[in-house]
């Protein structure tokens, strides 16, 4: 089965609907509905997500090494886990800010380094992860490995078995210009979206393939298993980092004056990304879990609900956390949804929305609201995925 959106938003689908999941996390279409009521469709089609697929710090080559950092930065985009002791030891920022920070020296670290950027990747140690993030405190440690990790597996799948020099030269082997792709690196016939989604995780696990395989029980007695498991998919990174290169892309296509031509290369991502990027699913992490909860719409029960006001860490891959972001999915697409219901009666009709413009408006927008940011989020520091 290929690692696409659109298995991630079936296989979340099934899962909201059993047993297992409800008994610790369900929807109230209620509090969609009133929530898409209240919500300025222009504004959310409107808000783009500031500093996350942009770097006006750095110079790129070419629109693929471009690309090719986007994927580098998402595949980086964890660490919500450990969002208290950054603030403790990072002078009050949290995981996304020390991310993109540590982005920027480990550009420069590639820069300086000799031989190509996958062997370079490759062989990076721990202790310049440290230092290129600063993240030296013994209590960041365990970030510190996650992230060097994910360094390394991108490195040295592209030096090693894809034979590659570059993440750039990943993404236009498989969404670029030229002859058909090879089966071995990528799905030649899915949508560009879903075929560069789909090959980041199938070449990348660790680093992009958040799947679980999730037990189900019977109803009338929840302790005891039926021997079945569910697959239940979300590809979080992967398509953030789909997304985020079409946006990049959207925003050199736009900000060219009327007498300037578009690089032809940022006019073919554009073009070609934009085919099927409505297809995308939200990317859910605790930051829009914690929105769809602070607006009822995501309704945990009594023991999840104690254990994320008690900051009690969630395991990763577990019920509960399977169940808030198969949820969180659901819910974005519902809202969504009801937001186009709503906008076809108007007169005139409102601007249509897709489900990565809600995503985005909720993650930067919303969540950052008074009250809406200080709301409790879900903690897991063993994701690699947000």
């Amino acid at each position: 089965m290929p690692f696409t959106p659109a298995v991630a938003r079936e296989t979340t689908r099934l899962w909201t609907t059993s047993w297992n999941c409800t008994r610790h996390a369900s929807l109230n279409d209620t509090a969609i509905e009133r929530f898409a009521s209240e919500l300025d469709l222009t504004a959310v089609a409107a808000f783009d997500p500031p500093n996350t697929h942009t770097f006006p710090e750095l110079t790129f080559a070419s629109p693929w090494h471009e690309a090719g950092f986007i994927c580098l930065t998402h595949a980086l985009d964890f660490g919500s886990g450990f969002r208290a002791l950054l603030h403790a030891h990072r002078n009050g920022q949290g995981a996304w800010l020390t991310i993109r920070a540590g982005l920027i020296h480990l550009a420069q670290y590639l820069s300086d380094t000799a031989g190509t950027e996958s062997s370079k990747l490759a062989r990076i140690s721990v202790d310049s992860v440290k230092s290129l993030f600063d993240i030296e405190h013994d209590s960041l440690e365990l970030l510190a490995i996650q992230i060097h990790s994910v360094i390394v597996e991108l490195g040295t799948v592209l030096s090693m078995r894809l034979k590659m020099d570059s993440l750039a030269e990943f993404v236009r082997s498989v969404v670029g210009p030229g002859p058909s792709q090879s089966p071995d690196l990528c799905e030649a016939a899915l949508p560009p979206c879903a075929r560069l989604a789909d090959a980041l995780v199938r070449h990348f696990p660790i680093t992009f393939r958040d799947e679980y395989a999730m037990e189900t029980c019977n109803r009338y007695a929840p302790d005891l298993s039926s021997g079945a498991s569910i697959r239940v998919a979300f590809f979080k990174k992967a398509q953030l980092t789909v997304s985020e290169m079409f946006l990049a892309a959207r925003q050199r296509h736009n900000s060219c004056a009327h007498s300037e031509v578009p690089h032809a290369d940022v006019v073919f991502l554009h073009n070609e990304l934009g085919k099927d990027w409505d297809q995308l699913t939200a990317f859910v992490d605790n930051v829009v879990v914690a929105c769809l909860r602070f607006r009822g719409i995501i309704v945990c029960s009594n023991a999840l609900t104690n254990a994320i006001e008690s900051g009690t860490c969630i395991a990763i891959g577990s019920p509960e956390e399977v169940s808030l972001r198969a949820c969180g999915l659901a819910a974005v697409d519902r809202l969504t949804a009801w937001c186009n219901f709503r906008g076809a009666s108007a007169e005139p009709p409102a601007v249509k929305i897709t489900v990565p413009q809600m995503c985005n408006y909720l993650w930067g927008c919303y969540g950052k609201k008074s009250g809406v940011r200080s709301f409790k989020r879900h903690s897991v520091p063993e994701t690699l995925f947000y």
